[in-house]
């Protein structure tokens, strides 16, 4: 009898020393993570600007609270207590779900992982610091500036190793967390995973959320008259687009199409691919905004919108009723230079009868003319 019993108690000592041993190596790992420049700039900041595939998201995050949320597009994202609130604000929708949608953050936080390297690499053309992790499923190498901030992370699935899953840019870190970032309002319509009836994306028809001062002006207005280096353009757009300058008539079926230049005074009509509509740089499908503020343009201090793609940086600048006074473009290929600085003269919604239309009659030249 009391060697069994003596067996019992030994059986749960090693079963406790074992837990112990378990927290103990679990705790050496979360210490260990929060040490390195990774877990440290986790640990700091509770708000995250990233721009991935040209999607920008806004992550906040709780930690005593058990909070994470994620904005981007028209969509608010909060995850608590194991469940998914996908929020419409302006639907006044709720769709609710468990594990149905993946989080930014979880790609941040590397408490489960072991740091495999770190050294000094190149992120964006730039020298920096990095640091990879990995685990079972994933290898994840962050990159840091010269004052620990992160610039950026990539992410690849060791199932397919040669492939970077995602690539990421950290556009803005700090502490700024908007106290309703993470409410769900219960008196929104409410809705199960999959089930009709979730607002859908508020589209305006034109390619960008008008919710942005840059999508409501650009959807406000048909005619504006620019200052590019000198030159005054008009530009008209509708079902096409059409630009007059220095005594030149340009229509183009869309932005990037081909170009029907028209000279009046020759009467002929120049078909060709080589130019570009100055609109191009209005019209911002496909971009991310990543920065909003108060900046100087014209001498005066103005509220600003940048956008940006692979390509392209774009910022402009507006009057206190939302009136475009300009823009500044830079390639990003040269980021150090202005592409180009444009100043809005004009605008209205006066579009002139036959602005888009293409004379028959003149004489057709260019690689596009069939003769």
């Amino acid at each position: 009898m009391k060697a069994s019993i003596l067996a019992i108690l030994k059986k749960h000592l090693i079963a406790f020393l074992l837990s112990i041993a378990l927290i103990a190596a679990l705790l050496v790992v979360a210490l260990f993570a929060s040490k390195t420049k990774t877990g440290t700039f986790y640990a700091k900041y509770d708000h995250l600007r990233l721009l991935w595939d040209e999607t920008v998201f806004d992550l906040y995050k709780d930690e005593k609270a058990g909070k994470d949320a994620e904005v981007y597009d028209w969509v608010r994202f909060v995850w608590e207590d194991g469940k998914c609130y996908r929020i419409s604000d302006e639907g006044e929708a709720v769709e609710v779900s468990e594990g149905e949608y993946s989080r930014q953050v979880v790609f941040l936080d590397v408490s489960g992982m072991k740091r495999t390297d770190a050294g000094k690499g190149e992120f964006d053309g730039v020298p920096v610091d990095y640091e990879t992790f990995e685990d079972e499923g994933w290898k994840q190498t962050y990159y840091f500036g010269a004052k620990g901030g992160l610039e950026g992370y990539e992410v690849i699935d060791k199932d397919e190793p040669e492939e970077i899953y995602k690539t990421v840019r950290v556009v803005l870190y700090d502490n700024d967390v908007p106290k309703d970032v993470f409410d769900v309002p219960q008196d929104y319509r409410f809705f199960d995973y999959g089930e009709d009836g979730f607002w859908d994306e508020p589209y305006d028809g034109d390619g960008e959320s008008s919710d942005t001062k840059m999508g409501a002006f650009y959807d406000a207005y048909d005619h504006l008259k620019v200052d590019l280096d000198g030159s005054v353009i008009e530009i008209y757009k509708g079902g096409k687009v059409a630009e007059l300058f220095d005594g030149l008539r340009g229509v183009w079926e869309w932005n990037g199409s081909t170009c029907y230049m028209i000279d009046g005074e020759a009467r002929t009509v120049e078909l060709s691919d080589e130019y570009l509509p100055e609109i191009a740089y209005m019209d911002l499908e496909g971009m991310a905004l990543t920065d909003t503020g108060k900046g100087k343009f014209g001498g005066k201090q103005l509220d600003y919108e940048t956008y940006e793609d692979e390509g392209w940086k774009q910022t402009y600048y507006f009057d206190a009723d939302g009136g475009l006074k300009g823009y500044v473009i830079v390639d990003l290929e040269e980021p150090d230079e202005i592409f180009k600085t444009v100043q809005v003269l004009a605008y209205d919604d006066k579009v002139p009868a036959g602005v888009f239309d293409v004379p028959e009659d003149y004489e057709f030249i260019g690689d596009g003319a069939v003769g």
